[in-house]
């Protein structure tokens, strides 16, 4: 138990705020506690406390399963998010103090919005540290568990929420929830709190006279260190991805850094989540998140450029023409989904199990993945046959009863068509027919392309359209601050010429850019970088 008090809160199901929400599912604001006949005060009078507003959402999982509730208590200045101002419309009555004035200190719509997202990053969290499963096993099992999570005081982690410290939060692979469990997570006054609940009094009585039962039953508690640090975890990532989405800009090295390397499923996951994917498509989570695990480990550390960090900043970079440029729209559209859905699989396995050599390379020094492909597109073909062969595993294949065949296949086309389009070799074939695109339409229209047109594209023109902006974003970091761009750079060097070194030791001529003894694209691509 983590708490202000230092001891175990416990309160029926059944009681109060928190009881109401993982009973009934709803997401509620709670302005002024004590006018509210649902909230329960037994816990301030034990404790001193005195709980002035709150919010609390769900903690659900797949086809809604509740395992818990989150639940944020006392809103300050400084939190959840700055200037959580509440105008007179947007509250109930009982929380305005005069007519027409904005009412301090209350938590606001977009606050419980935060939260709604945190609430999902922190139950696939719970599912995906395999915590629930820990119910099944022995005392010490659980005893060992705790102290290997606690190892290292992570007490910094939560006053520098930019620590590179806060990794290690989320674990790739999923594990199976083993059934419903009562937890909340609030805080109060900038403190965490932890609240285990017992499912109800007969359930309470039964543990009392059944030890080994009673730990089956509940989740063991986590010591405080390692619980607050979990949350903080939590909380920075999603801050920087509630950022990422809204911007053209997205550090991936830090990211990379703050997930303990897996920037690409963390990424991956949040956007599926944040745009609605998992429950409008029935896309189960558990497989997406193998999938995009399996994919992310196909990328080579030993690569400076085409890595893992590389991937995630294409997705993002995908992500943000597709929502500020190419396909925003408010309109719920199943083409549309699947469409923008393909466009992300493309950017997270376009350059899987990069051998962080050319296609060139590959064909000069006869690599058999050049004989395998005939010398064409070969990179690009390899990162696409194999991220499809991946998906026909059964644990990871997340479309396989989610999309007729028909739309499988248009989805699997487009994902071939997007990670072709990165081979510079057709750079000139596309821009031509694009141009021819783009021409056509403004003429017809008048004026240029609207930010919906891809939605009364044809298909053709919806793939000229989308592999420009694969192409784009594979070069996305030209976007980015010039210290991080820079920093891209840099690692396309080293790797350059790592391949050069390769290409010296076989005797053959040194590509282009590729002589670590020759100026390099720093000094010499000035114009294109």
């Amino acid at each position: 138990t983590v708490n202000s008090t230092g001891s175990e809160i416990r309160i029926p199901l059944s009681v109060g705020i928190a009881g109401h929400v993982a009973a009934t599912g709803e997401q509620v604001i709670i302005y002024d506690a004590y006018s509210d006949a649902r909230f329960d005060n037994s816990v301030d009078k034990r404790t001193g406390f005195t709980t002035r507003n709150m919010m609390c959402v769900p903690l659900s999982v797949r086809k809604g399963v509740i395992i818990g509730v989150v639940q944020l208590i006392n809103k300050t200045e400084t939190g959840v998010l700055k200037g959580g101002d509440c105008l007179k419309e947007k509250c109930t009555p009982s929380s305005v103090q005069e007519d027409g004035e904005l009412i301090s200190e209350s938590f606001s719509f977009e606050d419980l919005r935060f939260l709604q997202v945190f609430a999902s990053q922190a139950a696939t969290a719970i599912v995906q540290s395999g915590t629930l499963d820990q119910r099944q096993k022995s005392p010490d099992d659980e005893l060992q568990a705790k102290e290997r999570c606690c190892e290292q005081s992570e007490t910094e982690c939560v006053r520098n929420s930019n620590s590179e410290d806060m990794t290690k939060f989320l674990r790739a692979e999923s594990h199976a929830s083993a059934g419903p469990l009562d937890v909340v997570v609030g805080i109060a006054s900038g403190e965490m709190l932890a609240k285990h609940d017992s499912n109800d009094e007969s359930a309470e009585e039964s543990m009392k006279t059944a030890p080994s039962i009673r730990r089956r039953k509940r989740l063991p508690c986590l010591p405080r260190d390692c619980l607050t640090s979990h949350v903080a975890r939590a909380t920075c990532q999603l801050e920087v991805m509630s950022e990422a989405v809204k911007s053209w800009h997205f550090d991936a090295f830090e990211f990379a850094a703050m997930t303990d390397n897996q920037p690409l499923n963390r990424f991956f996951n949040f956007l599926c989540e944040s745009f609605g994917l998992f429950d409008s498509m029935c896309i189960d989570p558990k497989k997406v998140s193998r999938f995009i695990s399996e994919v992310e480990n196909g990328y080579h550390d030993s690569n400076p450029y085409h890595n893992r960090t590389h991937a995630s900043s294409v997705l993002h970079s995908m992500h943000a023409l597709l929502e500020h440029v190419i396909a925003h729209t408010d309109e719920a559209d199943s083409t549309l989904e699947q469409m923008r859905l393909a466009c992300w699989i493309a950017a997270a396995v376009h350059d899987y199990d990069h051998l962080g050599v050319t296609n060139d390379y590959l064909v000069h020094s006869k690599h058999e993945r050049a004989v395998m492909y005939n010398d064409r597109h070969v990179n690009e073909q390899h990162h696409a046959a194999q991220a499809f062969a991946l998906m026909q595993r059964a644990e990871c294949n997340f479309l396989d009863v989610v999309l007729p065949s028909s739309a499988f296949s248009r989805l699997r086309r487009l994902t071939i068509e997007l990670v072709l389009a990165t081979d510079m070799a057709d750079h000139g074939r596309i821009m031509k027919s694009f141009t021819t695109v783009l021409d056509t339409r403004c003429g017809e229209a008048g004026a240029g392309v609207g930010a919906s047109a891809i939605v009364h594209a044809t298909r053709e023109e919806s793939s000229h359209l989308l592999q420009i902006a694969m192409k784009a974003a594979d070069l996305g970091h030209l976007s980015n601050d010039w210290s991080t761009h820079f920093r891209w750079v840099d690692c396309l060097e080293r790797e350059f010429f790592a391949q050069g070194d390769q290409e010296r030791a076989l005797g053959m001529p040194l590509s282009f850019l590729m002589d670590r003894n020759k100026p390099g694209p720093p000094q010499t691509q000035v114009g294109f970088y």
